[in-house]
Formats: structure tokens, C-alpha cells, sequence
């Protein structure tokens, strides 16, 4: 589609709208791809890291669209053509990175979206997976002062890429009164299927996240997981993008790794996108419920996860999860947390002689040895 606009434009011809008639509708359906592929929040259906290719792909197209439309003005009109800068997504496309960011300097990291299970302080960064310079276009369109923020980033600087005077001054001052971080209240991204609850300011600024939605590539076995970023950290991080590809469906994509619970004997994928079915945002307790229940004709399970963020005071906060599962015979519940040693407090464990979860005689990665093993418990073998 690039192409094809980049040709149409320097064809420089009437002929030219014949292209773009093309890109808009029964062709290529630009269209119809900002309505039914983007979700009604603006987000793309990947995962987040391969999300920016949709908006910066569909930005060199909406540029070179609107750069013919300059120069036929009055055929485009006749033709009935639309302006795609004129299409609701597209603002919306730019706010998700930003909604969907947590405490500044983090995201919600679902499916093939790259990230190390760490919980190191991390660098000021919002609006991932977007840069600066991203937002140049959409602030000269919108002249938004969230876009003027996002755009000078965290040094503070607006792109050189900003030329008109008159909005550079705009930028500059936006971001000299407000700072670089947006601000962000408790949302809800429904049509991505985020939940998040915010509290805290500054570097004491804290997020929980529930996931309950579904996409379409680049996707993992992510349904009901959850999140928490404080203290300038991913208190509970993700593995992200697998690091290879022999194991990623019984590892890094699989259940297992995230923050989820499994059925035995019941396919992940067999579980229906999730909806929110509670949402409250005031203090001290911030509350957010969201289920999942299978498909028509894979059976009768339901599962559901509840969220609390609860403030003890400005500076520090608890958080809880309550997952509940309904159905089958074996349910079984990962949490991980962060690399490195892990303390018990208050148990006492009983040391397993060699083995794996999966059991004393089961080797590491040798899940193929269990007669009858549910394929998404795999993931205990490693």
C-alpha cells in the first residue's frame, strides 16, 4: 500500500485517484482495515512491540494520501474520497501507546513483545512502542498537548522534525508547564482488553494491569494474566519475545510463564475473549474484575480473576489477585515474579529429589516421557 501511494503521487496525474480510490475501498480497503483491524481503543491486533509497524506503516500512507489530495482538491471532493486524518482511529491510534503505558518508564507486556525478566529501575519512557519522533505528525494534526509531551520524550526536546515556528513555540511551552510524562487516570481499554489501576504520583507512581483480551498474531497463552510496575520497576515482569523456537509454545508463549491458571485437559485457546465485569476507581481499593468462559461446543469452565490495588499511603501500596476457576477435575496456577532467588516466608517446603514440577522422575524438558500428559502442561518439565 506505501508503494502503491508513492506511485500514485508521483504519477502526479488525475489518473492518480484511480490508486487511491483503490487503496481506500474495494482494493487493498484501507478503510475498512482502520475499522475492523484496528480495535476500538486504537490499538492494532499484535502484540504491542509489532503494533508500531501498523501505525507507522498506515502514518507514510495517510501523508502521501493527503499530499494528493492537495493537489486535486477538487476531483478528490467530486470523487467523494475521504481524508484518512479525518477518521476517528486515527487519533486513537496514538493515544493507546500512551494509555496503555504505566508509571513512564513501562508497558503492559503481552504476546511477542520483547522485555527481559527483570526488575531493575527502568529508564523514563511512555508511549511504547512508539518513539518521539512518532508523534510529530499526529501533534501538527491534532495539536494535542498529550502529543506534545509524548513527542519531546523524556530529554524533553521537541524533534527538528517540527519546523512551523508557531508550533514548535506550542510544543516548547506545553512541555515546559505540563513536563514530559502525560499524566494517566485508572482506564479501561476494552477493545485491546487491558484493565488498569493507577495510584501513586511521580516515583511512587504504581500500576496493576489485568489482561482480557485477545489478538490475532503474535499472540500467547496470556488470557487473564496480570501485572504490577512500581517503584520505577516491572515488580512482576514477563519473559516477552521467546528467545528461540523449539520450545516457545511449551515455554515462553505458554501458560505457564505468565501469571494464568490451566485446566487440565482443557485448551487455553478454547476460552473466549474475556469482558470486564467490574471496574472501580476510588481510593483506598481500586477493584477490577474480568472472565472468561469456553467456547460453544468445547464444554462447560468458566474463569475469572479479580485485581485490588490498595493504597496504605502516598508512598506505598499492597496489591491482591483472586482467580477463580470452574470446571474440570485439576486446576493448576503459575506465578513467577522476578529472576533471581525466591525467600518463602511462613512455609515449610519440602525439598523434591531431583525431577521436575512435573515429577521426581521426570528430567528436565522430558515432558514426551509422561503417558497421557496434558501438551500445555509441558511447560512443567522446564
Amino acid at each position: 500500500e506505501v508503494l502503491l501511494a508513492t506511485l500514485a503521487l508521483v504519477m502526479d496525474s488525475p489518473q492518480s485517484l484511480d490508486l487511491v480510490d483503490w487503496l481506500l475501498h474495494e482494493g487493498a480497503g484501507i478503510r475498512f482495515t482502520l475499522v475492523n483491524d484496528f480495535f476500538k481503543d486504537g490499538s492494532a491486533c499484535e502484540s504491542e512491540s509489532y503494533n508500531n509497524i501498523h501505525i507507522r506503516d498506515m502514518d507514510r500512507i495517510f501523508d502521501l494520501l493527503e499530499r494528493i489530495r492537495r493537489l486535486y482538491p477538487d476531483e478528490w471532493e467530486k470523487r467523494g474520497l475521504a481524508s484518512l486524518y479525518g477518521d476517528p482511529k486515527y487519533r486513537l491510534m496514538y493515544d493507546f501507546p500512551l494509555e496503555n503505558s504505566l508509571i513512564g518508564c513501562t508497558t503492559t507486556w503481552t504476546g511477542d513483545t520483547g522485555h527481559s525478566i527483570t526488575t531493575d529501575r527502568l529508564k523514563p519512557r511512555q508511549g511504547f512502542p512508539l518513539g518521539g519522533g512518532d508523534f510529530v505528525n499526529v501533534y501538527r494534526r491534532t495539536r494535542d498537548p498529550r502529543f506534545a509531551q509524548a513527542m519531546a520524550g523524556p530529554a524533553g526536546q521537541v524533534p527538528a522534525e517540527l519546523t512551523d515556528p508557531e508550533l514548535r513555540a506550542e510544543a516548547e511551552k506545553t512541555v515546559q508547564e505540563r513536563g514530559c510524562e502525560v499524566e494517566l487516570p485508572s482506564n479501561v481499554l476494552d477493545g485491546y482488553g487491558h484493565a488498569i489501576l493507577r495510584s501513586g504520583a511521580g516515583e511512587h507512581g504504581r500500576a496493576l494491569w489485568l489482561r482480557y483480551g485477545r489478538v490475532i498474531q503474535h499472540a500467547h497463552q496470556d488470557l487473564l494474566t496480570i501485572g504490577l510496575a512500581a517503584l520505577g520497576r516491572d515488580m512482576l515482569p514477563e519473559l516477552g519475545y521467546p528467545q528461540g523456537w523449539t520450545h516457545a509454545g511449551r515455554w515462553a508463549a505458554n501458560w505457564g510463564t505468565h501469571y494464568a491458571a490451566h485446566i487440565t485437559g482443557v485448551r487455553t485457546a478454547d476460552f473466549g475473549r474475556g469482558r470486564l465485569t467490574l471496574f472501580a476507581d476510588t481510593p483506598p481499593a481500586r477493584v477490577a474484575t474480568a472472565s472468561s468462559r469456553l467456547l460453544p461446543g468445547k464444554g462447560e469452565a468458566t474463569q475469572s480473576r479479580t485485581i485490588a490495588l490498595v493504597d496504605l499511603s502516598p508512598e506505598a501500596c499492597y496489591a491482591v489477585t483472586l482467580h477463580r476457576v470452574l470446571g474440570g477435575e485439576e486446576h493448576t496456577l503459575s506465578f513467577h515474579g522476578p529472576d533471581g532467588e525466591a525467600v518463602p516466608t511462613g512455609l515449610e517446603l519440602t525439598p523434591q529429589a531431583g525431577g521436575t514440577v512435573l515429577g521426581p522422575e521426570v528430567a528436565y524438558g522430558d515432558y514426551a516421557s509422561v503417558s497421557g500428559l496434558d501438551p500445555e502442561l509441558s511447560c512443567l518439565a522446564f
